[in-house]
């Protein structure tokens, strides 16, 4: 082997060990002086007693296996390892090489941890390193969304739609929606959005409003809002038009669900403005109200600026009674069964037959028809021994199932609109009556405009297929009127009473 090169001054070292960029150590300079040859050899041979132990690693460290009395090892720099943004900051490939004796591993172990700590300070906030390059937020478009039906009204109007496959919260669930624009240029800063939360179509997956020319009843509601120059982010809600089932009136899910579509619209859809309003019907009267709760720390980028309700289910809990009472009215006959399947969704181990029985059961079991289909109307009788709860765990999982979605549960930060029927008998006029005196005593700046009928149209009217055009709950032209004296900046009434 050539001898290595030497300074003019003979035996003695021009350069200390190194490392290279693989991580092997690099020959070293010239020959020791024979004293200190003749006590490396000595250290040496008693080494040979010692095994040779692998360097434990901290984040960014390359492993090799070095000797107890000098280790060599190279890294990347610690900052560049655990935090990509450090990559290309400047700080470059910090390399070093440390000679220790067997007693003192703990001085580089101190060295790492010391820089993982600094890189910790430095570190952009709000930033949480791979974790939060790996894991999507909730609201997160995903690709290849479900094409929108759209009805042809809505195509001669000049109406364009896009489909929505999103995450939302808290599993990151996959849901699907439409974003509908109206025809023609949009104004400056982009149409204004309203988020509308759909009236009940049913709970099995082919029961996606989007996925429907007429909405399953929605059709008519969007029609208004389009035409008032408003684009329409519609969630379909999770379970219906996306993999697995739909918690149906569960309002926790539901309102992610209406918000997490706005955020993917936005992300999706550059024509659309920074206003919003929230605006729900029947079952999605309920998702809005809780939407409207949660808007503030679940989605603060979104400017809400409030909030409209059409025959809102706000407390329900009363359903439980009317089951152990066998007093359910004729309209509530399929909501309990779509709820016991809602329940079901949640808590799978739970089975149907523990709340429904008799014939009823099997067209709980499902598929189910959905809302507009004349197959639906198959329950609009009262037989007493369709419901009761077969124990007390199945009892207590659907009465906790409804209050979790009990509302009002805080005062809104913006006004509200309610327009609801004087002789409800599907969300009871008088367990209405009591959430909106809560949310008058909690502050709320609330509109509420009673008109007289029933949750919907009357029963009778879905005698026929033609009732499909006719599932709106109520005139929605008081709504309409509210949320456009909002759009323009004019003051709202406030009916509630001191």
């Amino acid at each position: 082997m050539p001898p290595p090169p030497t300074s003019g001054r003979t035996g003695v070292s021009t350069r200390r060990s190194s490392c290279a960029d693989d991580g092997s150590r690099r020959p070293a300079g010239p020959m020791r002086p024979p004293r200190k040859r003749r006590i490396a050899r000595t250290i040496r041979a008693n080494q040979k007693r010692l095994p040779s132990r692998r360097h434990e690693t901290f984040p960014g460290e390359a492993a090799h296996v070095v000797s107890p009395v000098r280790r060599c090892y190279c890294e990347r720099s610690v900052l560049e390892a655990a935090f990509p943004p450090f990559r290309h900051s400047g700080y470059g490939v910090m390399r070093r090489c440390a000679s220790t004796g067997h007693r003192k591993p703990i001085l580089s172990r101190l060295l790492v941890l010391g820089a993982v700590l600094l890189a910790a300070c430095l570190v952009r906030p709000g930033y949480d390193g791979a974790r939060a390059e790996s894991t999507p937020e909730h609201g997160t478009p995903l690709a290849d969304p479900p094409p929108v039906v759209l009805d042809r009204s809505l195509a001669d109007a000049g109406v364009r739609a896009t489909g929505l496959r999103y995450l939302s919260s808290p599993a990151m669930t996959e849901v699907t929606g439409a974003v509908y624009l109206p025809a023609g240029t949009p104004p400056p800063g982009g149409w204004p959005v309203i988020a509308y939360a759909h009236a009940t179509t049913g709970v099995e997956n082919r029961c996606a409003p989007s996925q429907a020319a007429n909405m399953f009843g929605n059709l008519p509601t969007v029609t208004r809002l389009l035409q008032q120059g408003w684009a329409v982010v519609m969630s379909d809600y999770r379970g219906l038009g996306s993999p697995g089932g739909h918690p149906y009136m569960y309002a926790p899910s539901a309102a992610d669900d209406v918000l997490d579509a706005v955020r993917a619209a936005q992300t999706t859809v550059p024509e659309l403005g920074r206003s919003i309003v929230l605006y729900g019907v029947s079952q999605g009267g309920q998702a809005t109200a809780k939407a409207a709760e949660l808007a503030a720390t679940y989605t603060p980028e979104l400017t809400v600026r409030g909030v409209a309700l059409n025959s809102p289910p706000l407390d329900i809990t009363g359903l439980v009674d009317a089951i152990d009472h066998k007093s359910w009215s004729l309209t509530q006959t399929a909501v309990i069964a779509m709820v016991a399947r809602g329940v079901q969704a949640l808590h799978p181990d739970i089975r149907l037959d523990d709340y429904i029985h008799g014939d009823l059961l099997p067209w709980a079991q499902g598929p189910m028809p959905c809302t507009t289909e004349t197959a639906y109307l198959e329950t609009a009788r009262h037989d007493p021994a369709w419901f009761s709860f077969t124990g007390d765990h199945a009892r207590a999982l659907m009465a906790d199932y409804l209050d979790r979605s009990r509302l009002p549960r805080t005062k809104l930060p913006f006004p509200v609109f309610i327009s609801r029927g004087t002789a409800d008998t599907l969300a009871t006029t008088a367990w209405q009556d009591d959430a909106v005196t809560r949310m008058c005593r909690a502050g709320d700046h609330l509109t509420q405009h009673l008109r007289p009928g029933d949750h919907i149209d009357p029963i009778d009217l879905g005698t026929t297929p033609e009732w499909v055009d006719s599932y709106v709950p109520g005139d929605v032209t008081p709504t309409v009127q509210w949320i456009r004296a909002l759009l323009a900046g004019k003051p709202t009434p406030s009916t509630c009473t001191p």
